[in-house]
Order: C-alpha cells, then sequence, then structure tokens
C-alpha cells in the first residue's frame, strides 16, 4: 500500500465528486430522442451556445432563486408569520423579498 495513492475525498453525499459547473450539461438521451418542444429546444440550444462564464451566471441566478424560495417557504411556515392578517402577510412577504435583495 505503500506505492498507491489514497482515494480523492468525496465533496458531497454518496461520495460523487462535484462537477464542474463551467462544463457543459452531460445528455442522457440520444439526440433523436430529445424533445421536439420549441421550448426545450429554445432552452437547449441557448444552454449549448453559452459560455463558460455565462453558464457559471446561469447557475448562480438559479441557485439564488432556489435559496430564495426555499428560505421564503420556511418563512411562511413560521408560527409569528401564521399570525399575521392577509394584509401584513403581503407587507412582510415585500419586506422579505427586499430585505433579500439588500444582502446579495
Amino acid at each position: 500500500m505503500s506505492g498507491s495513492t489514497p482515494p480523492v475525498p468525496p465533496t458531497r453525499k454518496g461520495g460523487r465528486p462535484r462537477k464542474d459547473p463551467a462544463a457543459p450539461p452531460t445528455k442522457r438521451k440520444a439526440v433523436d430522442e430529445l424533445s421536439t418542444n420549441p421550448a426545450s429546444v429554445a432552452r437547449r440550444n441557448r444552454l449549448e451556445r453559452l459560455t463558460p462564464m455565462e453558464r457559471e451566471v446561469e447557475l448562480a441566478v438559479n441557485r439564488d432563486r432556489a435559496r430564495r424560495r426555499l428560505a421564503l417557504g420556511r418563512y411562511r411556515k413560521e408560527d409569528a408569520y401564521k399570525a399575521l392578517s392577509d394584509e401584513q402577510k403581503a407587507e412582510a412577504e415585500e419586506l422579505f423579498k427586499r430585505d433579500w435583495n439588500l444582502k446579495k
């Protein structure tokens, strides 16, 4: 065992290494099996044209959107939020969104 290199430590659950965010998406289907829906085709073509930097920005924006939705969902489950009236809930959500944008 003195000549072998140690295994690479896993970087997330399941032991799989993380994918390079700038790498193009891996295809799971053959080209002839891909959807012919015009919206799907347009999105696929747009993603293929992105530069590595644009791809990283796209992924960062999507991650931020997902984190904001999850945080808002957690906020809506709090007892303090549930006790508010409808008008207060709308105002509280606006404050939450405004505060989220200021944190960036």
